[in-house]
């Protein structure tokens, strides 16, 4: 069974269901799953048997819905007395301004909070560390293919096909440790922007940008760009929809269940995180996921209980799915 990205054993699961039940509590949030939910049937998954003794108290209980999207039938907690929570985006971007040599500005997507870098020499990355499992990747920067990076942005595209495709943060990582400016990566939407790098320009953009300023690249002799911190953009003409990487339907235990229940905030969220997570700044992160959509929900859920404590659980995941993303009309 999978917890944040871990292992936890069945009987530690249903031990904290057990605890939580003795103690009280009117919402459980859980931002885990089983591992294997076309293997693990209702019977022996734990968080199915645990959350239904929760359901019999009365206890409201979230789940994740995972990240194993866009693929079908890649949702877990498909329990039915489950709130199965998949990921969506938001109203708000992080633009990062790109401005080539010839004066045309494009927009990607970044966490860069550090001084404009411009307008440095931009070079692209033929290749290299295209493939997951390619040896180069792991070479130090000493290596002759990699000595041209430093001083330099960088420009790379990531392979679209999931089994050759590797994060960008590797490519930030590489590029940063090998002393270069800044990276440009184009792949595929994911909607997500990785926090690791808010002192490091690493800057997202779809293949059509890309497309652009690789023409740029290619029909100059000596290219040059200008990246610029990120800007907090939030706008009507944003509209939420669902993240690429959250987990679809149908419920491959029981198809005619519909799961997930419900879409919440999941992608660029500010959440707390332990000081030793290697993504932590000051206690702090931007994280994407099922993980951090369930929480919103559970919250939710926790003010209906408040005001009505009578509710039952399934009275409140109707309400709740209506409040996600716009308050009611009217007072509850």
């Amino acid at each position: 069974m999978f917890v944040g990205g871990g292992l936890c054993t069945t009987v530690d699961v249903l031990k904290a269901f057990d605890d939580a039940i003795h103690d009280g509590v009117h919402v459980l949030s859980l931002s885990l799953g089983p591992g294997q939910d076309i293997i693990e049937t209702e019977e022996l998954d734990g968080i199915a048997v645990g959350s239904l003794h929760a359901v019999m108290e009365g206890i409201t209980v979230v789940c994740a819905a995972g990240n194993s999207g866009p693929s079908p039938q890649s949702v877990t907690n498909t329990a039915p007395w489950i709130i199965t929570v998949a990921a969506g985006t938001m109203d708000r971007a992080f633009q990062a301004p790109i401005t080539l040599g010839n004066n045309e500005t494009v927009w990607g997507q970044a966490i860069y909070t550090g001084k404009p870098i411009g307008f440095e020499s931009l070079t692209f990355m033929p290749g290299i560390l295209a493939y997951e499992n390619d040896s180069t990747s792991d070479q130090g920067c000493d290596a002759e293919e990699f000595r041209w990076i430093a001083g330099k942005v960088v420009f790379s595209s990531i392979n679209p096909h999931p089994r050759n495709r590797i994060s960008a943060d590797l490519v930030g990582k590489k590029v940063k440790s090998c002393h270069g400016l800044g990276v440009i990566v184009a792949q595929d939407p994911e909607d997500n922007v990785n926090s690791f790098f808010h002192d490091f320009p690493l800057i997202h953009v779809d293949y059509e940008i890309g497309t652009r300023i690789l023409h740029y690249i290619l029909s100059e002799k000596s290219p040059t760009v200008k990246l610029s911190p990120s800007r907090t953009l939030i706008s009507k003409s944003i509209t939420p929809r669902v993240a690429f990487f959250s987990s679809r339907g149908p419920n491959c235990v029981a198809p005619a269940i519909l799961k997930p229940d419900i879409t919440a905030p999941g992608v660029n969220i500010l959440a707390a995180v332990p000081s030793i997570y290697d993504k932590a700044d000051n206690g702090y992160a931007i994280l994407s996921g099922t993980s951090m959509s369930t929480p919103h929900v559970a919250g939710i859920v926790a003010i209906l209980k408040s005001l009505h404590p009578d509710w039952s659980p399934g009275a409140n995941v109707h309400v709740a799915a209506a409040m996600v993303y716009r308050p009611l009309p009217y007072p509850l």
